[in-house]
């Protein structure tokens, strides 16, 4: 379910006491992703998101849990293979 950043943070405060590892995409605008990091106790995955970015310029990754790679939704293997490798780097789930 992608939710505005009121919605997201109603939902991510609901869902923190399960003990949820993450939230995968929560937001429906992705530029809204730094505000709700910055706020949320729950982790988050992300899927799609990673298609506005790259590699070497990934979106704000503190909060973030998980990426969630695809290689026929991120344009193949090779992209998908770096985005294991910085997911590597920063210590996330892949």
């Amino acid at each position: 379910m992608k939710w505005s950043p009121p919605g997201a943070n109603v939902g991510a405060a609901r869902v923190a006491p399960s003990g949820v590892e993450y939230l995968e995409e929560p937001l429906r605008d992705a530029g809204d992703l730094a505000g709700f990091l910055a706020d949320s106790r729950v982790p988050v995955a992300l899927d799609e998101t990673l298609l506005g970015f790259s590699p070497l310029s990934p979106p704000p990754l503190r909060g973030v849990a998980a990426l969630i790679l695809k290689a026929s939704v991120l344009g193949g293997y090779e992209r998908s293979l770096a985005w294991a490798r910085l997911a590597r780097r920063e210590r996330l789930a892949a």
